[in-house]
């Protein structure tokens, strides 16, 4: 059931993509693959033929998201697959950075585009040290290793802002839109010119 849904996420996503195209919108869209539909047999050749069967959607406009502590379990088969997928353009982000065990000893080993600072450290940052000394460290490492670094749960300016004095120009959250129906975005998208 989990490669199913994975399946029809894929497809959704890849058709909406391409919905968007043709309307002039050219976006990039993240999803979510569990670890094991993404080490599953086949995964590449299945997201490869899905790919082809959507001619207008560009290469590097469909983005995997992956769990880190997911990717932990078998970093050299997460790795090998991966690299296959971005041949043919898909990107890959790490998901939740920094809740998992071993982050700084596969973060050079997994060929992922962007990292993802966890909610969790993002929400509580102005007022815990120790969170903004995660959410600072995160960027930096993230500068450091040459990926782009997004934050999760940017719910108020004052987290955008600090944010972006630390170095991270890319965020998610309740702050920058709600979720909204796919047919709402043109409007959404052509109001913040």
């Amino acid at each position: 059931l989990d490669n199913e849904v994975g399946e029809w996420v894929i497809e959704t996503a890849l058709t909406q993509l391409e919905q968007w195209q043709q309307t002039g919108l050219d976006l990039e869209i993240s999803i979510n693959i569990s670890a094991y539909h993404l080490e599953s047999p086949g995964f590449v050749e299945m997201l490869q033929q899905k790919i082809t069967r959507h001619p207008g959607v560009p290469p590097g406009k469909l983005q995997i998201e992956v769990l880190e502590t997911a990717a932990l379990e078998d970093v050299s088969t997460v790795g090998n697959i991966i690299n296959a997928c971005r041949e043919f353009g898909v990107g890959f982000a790490l998901d939740d950075f920094g809740t998992g065990y071993s982050s700084l000893s596969y973060l050079s080993r997994l060929p992922v585009d962007v990292l993802k600072i966890d909610q969790s450290f993002v929400r509580d940052m102005l007022e815990d040290r120790g969170d903004h000394a995660i959410v600072q460290g995160i960027i930096a490492l993230a500068h450091a290793f040459d990926r782009l670094v997004v934050a999760e749960g940017v719910e108020n300016p004052e987290h955008f802002k600090a944010l972006l004095e630390m170095g991270c120009e890319f965020g998610q959250g309740y702050f920058i839109a709600r979720p909204m129906p796919a047919h709402e975005l043109s409007n959404w998208h052509t109001s913040l010119d």
